[in-house]
């Protein structure tokens, strides 16, 4: 039996390796390990470790006038300026990619079958990780301890089989956090900002509405960048538009900051 892998394995054996892919950095070409998919032989007692029978990179492809998203076998590198999968990918995207790439790839596979188990490698060890199911205590942030750019790609990777409750739709992104005992669920961009100069020297989860941008923007654990808020959710409560929750919670502190814990 045969199986199609979203990730070149050995790198991210289990259940979420695109969700770990971005988290790590992978997605965004930080780690130098491409995003990819490999169709492999299923293994008797070893979950994702049989002979590999073919792998795809996926890569970007930049032309002058647009950028194309194509699996790198679709087109010729000499023609093109090959480069890992675009950044700030979320997992809906990056699931879409992949599953194309992948699929194109079994047929490829299964019209070769004979040829490509004669030449199928066994895994190394080498580059071997595990990519353990992401749940909802994966999304609980510690302000303290993650960068802007971290706090962004855990976000990005958040939905679906993650933090994204049953109840909402699945292209809707959730992180927590809790501000004055009362539990948050909050909606980022995917990209980090520039710190505001106000949040320089504040604690890590400060938060506070930037005047010129109008942007909700919090504080990690780095002085360089921060995370924009867009909607904000108390528990049980609502979606409103984050700048309206902090008009709310801002009440009566002016010019004070607010810290998420």
């Amino acid at each position: 039996a045969l199986n199609v892998h979203p990730s070149l394995l050995p790198r991210w054996r289990g259940a979420a390796p695109m969700q770990r892919g971005i988290v790590a950095g992978d997605a965004d070409g930080l780690t130098g390990e491409p995003m990819g998919v490999t169709v492999q032989e299923l293994s008797r007692g070893k979950f994702d470790r049989g002979r590999i029978l073919a792998q795809q990179l996926v890569v970007r492809l930049r032309l002058s006038l647009f950028d194309m998203v194509l699996p790198l076998s679709s087109l010729t590198r000499a023609l093109f300026d090959a480069q890992d999968v675009p950044p700030h990918l979320d997992f809906l995207a990056l699931e879409s990619l992949l599953a194309r790439a992948g699929g194109d790839l079994l047929v490829s596979v299964l019209r070769a079958l004979e040829a490509h188990q004669a030449r199928a490698q066994p895994q190394g060890e080498e580059r071997a990780c595990l990519a353990p199911k992401l749940d909802k205590s994966c999304a609980r942030i510690n302000w303290a301890s993650g960068t802007a750019a971290e706090v962004c790609r855990l976000h990005e990777a958040s939905v679906i089989r993650c933090v994204v409750l049953t109840l909402y739709s699945p292209s809707q992104y959730t992180v927590w956090t809790t501000v004055a005992d009362t539990q948050l669920q909050l909606r980022l961009s995917p990209r980090p900002v520039p710190l505001p100069a106000r949040l320089a020297d504040a604690p890590s989860g400060s938060i506070a509405l930037e005047p010129a941008s109008k942007q909700l923007v919090v504080r990690c654990s780095d002085s360089v960048e921060g995370v924009v808020a867009t909607e904000v959710k108390k528990e049980g409560g609502k979606w409103v538009e984050a700048r309206a929750w902090w008009n709310g919670a801002s009440a009566g502190r002016k010019g004070a900051l607010l810290l998420l814990e």
